[in-house]
C-alpha cells in the first residue's frame, strides 16, 4: 500500500515529527510505502525522510487558509482559490509523471486541501489529520465557506489528535464520524533519573516562539517570583528564538535583570537530551491541539505545569499541575509550588513515565493502519 504524506512545512516540529513517526511504525508494521509532498524547500524534513529513505516530492502550493486579520480578506480568499489550482495541477501533473501509483493521500494538516483535490482526481481516498483549531490556535480560517469545508471534511477520513480537537470538529462543521487518535510519539527509552545537584529548580518550555504558545507568560512569572523573593530556579526556553515575539521577549528579559534567571537554549533536534537535565516543563500554548511535548515531559519523569487549555489536562489528568492560560499570577504560584517542595517533583515521576507509554506511536500507527483498511473498503464504521 502506497501512501502520498502531505505537509505544509519542511521544519522538524511537532507535526512533522509525529508524521515521520508514524509512516516508520507504518512501514515497519503495516506494509505500508510511505511518501511526502513537502511545501517548498526540503529543510530537516527532506533530511531525515532520507535518512530513513522515504522518497518525497518538493513544490510549492497555497495553503487554503489566511489569517484572520488579513486586509481586504474577502477579495484575498477569492483570490486564494484561483491562485492555488495552478500549483494544484501542476503538482499533480507531477505525481502522474512520475508514474508511480499512490492508493491513499494522508494530509498532516488541516490547513491546506491540495490533499482532497489529489485524491479526487486520482479517484482514491484521502485522510484528513485535523492537528489544528485553526483561529484559536494558529490565528487562521480557511478560504472556504462552512459548508463546502463540511463536505470535503464529510468526503475524507477525518482522524483528529484528541477529544478537544474531535469535538471542536464535530461541533463547528457537523461532522458525524470521525476517528479519534492520539499521536503517537517515539517514548525515550527508561533511565534512572539522576539527583539533581543545581541548588536552581529547573523549569523547561519546549517549541517554537509564537505569542499563542505563551512563553512571554512563563517569563513574566520568573519577574513575578523575583519580585516576591524568589531566585532559586532557572527557566530554559527551548526552540526557534528567531523572529518578532522572540526579539521582544529578550528586550523583556534585559529590561527586567532576568538574564541570571531566564535563557535561550535555541532549537535542539533532540529535545530528550535537553530534558533529562530538567525538573518541570512547562506547556504555556493558549490553545493546544494535543501537545506532544507534554508527552515528552511526561516520559522523562519530570513534574508538569499546563494551561487548562485545548487538551493538555486531558494528557496530564491528575499528575500535573494546570493554570488559566494567560494568567501569569496563577502560572507563578504553579512555579512557587514546586520550588518550595521540590521532592514533589522525584515523587510522581514513574506514574507519570507511565502515562506517556499509553502515546506510543504503536498503538497510533495500529488505529491509522485500521482507518486505511476503513478507506480501502470505503466503509467509515469498520473500526
Amino acid at each position: 500500500m502506497r501512501v502520498l504524506f502531505i505537509t505544509n512545512y519542511a521544519d522538524m516540529y511537532g507535526a512533522n515529527r509525529s508524521m515521520v513517526d508514524l509512516m516508520l511504525a507504518l512501514k515497519r508494521d503495516y506494509d505500508t510505502e510511505p511518501v511526502v509532498l513537502i511545501n517548498g524547500k526540503t529543510g530537516n524534513l527532506g533530511k531525515t525522510l532520507d535518512k530513513y529513505s522515504i522518497d518525497y516530492y518538493s513544490y510549492e502550493f497555497r495553503i487554503s487558509s489566511i489569517n484572520i486579520q488579513t486586509r481586504f480578506k474577502i477579495l484575498r480568499k477569492f483570490t486564494r482559490r484561483l491562485m492555488r489550482y495552478r500549483e494544484y495541477f501542476y503538482i499533480l501533473r507531477e505525481i502522474k509523471r512520475k508514474g508511480k501509483g499512490i492508493d491513499i493521500v494522508h494530509s498532516n494538516t488541516s490547513i491546506t486541501d491540495v490533499g482532497y483535490y489529489i485524491s479526487r482526481r486520482l479517484g482514491i481516498p484521502h485522510v484528513w489529520h485535523i492537528r489544528e483549531y485553526g483561529e484559536k490556535d494558529y490565528r487562521l480560517e480557511s478560504i472556504f465557506g462552512k459548508k463546502e469545508l463540511q463536505k470535503k471534511y464529510s468526503n475524507s477520513y477525518v482522524i483528529t489528535i484528541s477529544n478537544s480537537i474531535d469535538k471542536y470538529i464535530k461541533l463547528k462543521y457537523g461532522i458525524e464520524k470521525t476517528f479519534q487518535i492520539y499521536d503517537g510519539v517515539q517514548i525515550v527509552d527508561e533511565y534512572k533519573r539522576k539527583a539533581f545537584e543545581s541548588e536552581n529548580v529547573r523549569f523547561v518550555i519546549v517549541g517554537a516562539i509564537r505569542k499563542e504558545k505563551g512563553q512571554f507568560d512563563a517569563v513574566k512569572a520568573c519577574s513575578k517570583l523575583i519580585a516576591e523573593g524568589y531566585n532559586g530556579f532557572e527557566l530554559h526556553i527551548v526552540g526557534d528564538d528567531r523572529g518578532a515575539e522572540a526579539s521582544r521577549i529578550r528586550s523583556y528579559v534585559t529590561d527586567d535583570h532576568l538574564g541570571g534567571h531566564v535563557f535561550f537554549d535555541g532549537y535542539k533536534e533532540n529535545v530528550n537530551e535537553v530534558l533529562k537535565d530538567m525538573e518541570c516543563g512547562i506547556m504555556a500554548s493558549y490553545s493546544e491541539a494535543l501537545g506532544r511535548v507534554t508527552i515528552e515531559y511526561l516520559a522523562n519523569y519530570m513534574a508538569v505545569i499546563g494551561s487548562r487549555n485545548g487538551a493538555t489536562e486531558e494528557i496530564l489528568g491528575d499528575l500535573g499541575l494546570t493554570y488559566e492560560a494567560g494568567n501569569t499570577d496563577e502560572l507563578a504560584e504553579c512555579m512557587k509550588y514546586y520550588i518550595n517542595n521540590r521532592e514533589m517533583i522525584a515523587e510522581g515521576g514513574l506514574q507519570r513515565r507511565k502515562r506517556a507509554e499509553t502515546f506510543s506511536v504503536v498503538t497510533c500507527a495500529e488505529k491509522v493502519s485500521k482507518v486505511y483498511k476503513c478507506c480501502l473498503k470505503g466503509n467509515k464504521n469498520e473500526v
